[in-house]
């Protein structure tokens, strides 16, 4: 029987694990890559662990998920599995027309918040880039928006222009208001602009299904966006890793 499962949730700038022991998720860690994993990095995932299965949710590319499978197959004599987002499973169904475009983490993020909370959602993943995407009570997905993250956007703009400002000097403000220096214009505007879209998006959905709307944020953002968001939310540190811990689950109960 595959009893210890290990979950991995490769994003664009973090790896982060958890492990599914029987029924129980157990939460992991996380690292920092930058968009280049490395042998000397993985050494730091749990040690003392021998799963029986490893799955996986990447947005890291083709390059990172060979160095994982490779690390995984010398590490612990396993293969790991990607998951890919389908057109329906445990009841959500998806709203894109091609399957493959919708992100591996969006759609384990999905899965997990409405097998969770149900109703009418709005899951919000803050990490690299900025995810919203909309779904039913129903389950059904409605589709939803990518934008640049918080650090992204600062950075995109100090690239583009000619603002004499290192993008060195780019931090993560909590603070919405209106600036008195160019830094705090640019960081509270990257943050204005983030909860301004959240903020848009679920009043415009409240009024089209006429119900309210529970918003569910994850991401190493997701603490600043709900200090800053107007409406309450709920924060899931794991949402990624839960869904792919839900997928595992009921892979290894069909095989």
């Amino acid at each position: 029987m595959l009893d210890d499962i290990l979950l991995l949730d490769i994003g664009n700038t973090r790896l982060k694990w958890a492990r599914l022991k029987g029924e129980t998720f157990i939460p992991g860690d996380e690292l920092l890559h930058a968009g280049q994993l490395e042998d000397e990095m993985l050494r730091q995932v749990n040690q003392d662990i021998s799963p029986d299965y490893v799955m996986a949710a990447s947005v890291a590319g083709n390059k990172n998920e060979l160095l994982l499978r490779e690390w995984v197959k010398r590490r612990f004599q396993r293969d790991i599995e990607f998951i890919t987002a389908v057109q329906q499973t445990h009841g959500v169904i998806n709203a894109y027309a091609d399957l493959a475009q919708l992100g591996s983490d969006r759609w384990a993020a999905l899965i997990a918040a409405h097998q969770q909370w149900q109703g009418n959602l709005c899951v919000i993943d803050a990490g690299t880039a900025l995810t919203l995407d909309l779904i039913q009570t129903d389950g059904r997905h409605l589709g939803g928006y990518i934008l640049p993250g918080l650090r992204m956007m600062q950075h995109c703009l100090l690239e583009g222009t000619e603002i004499p400002i290192s993008t060195d000097s780019v931090i993560l403000a909590n603070d919405s208001q209106v600036g008195d220096n160019t830094i705090s214009c640019i960081t509270n505007g990257a943050l204005q602009a983030a909860c301004g879209l959240v903020e848009r998006t679920v009043m415009q959905y409240e009024q089209q299904c006429n119900d309210k709307i529970q918003c569910i944020l994850t991401g190493g953002d997701s603490q600043r966006l709900a200090e800053n968001l107007t409406m309450p939310c709920v924060i899931e540190p794991d949402l990624v890793l839960r869904g792919v811990g839900l997928l595992a689950r009921s892979r290894v109960i069909n095989t």
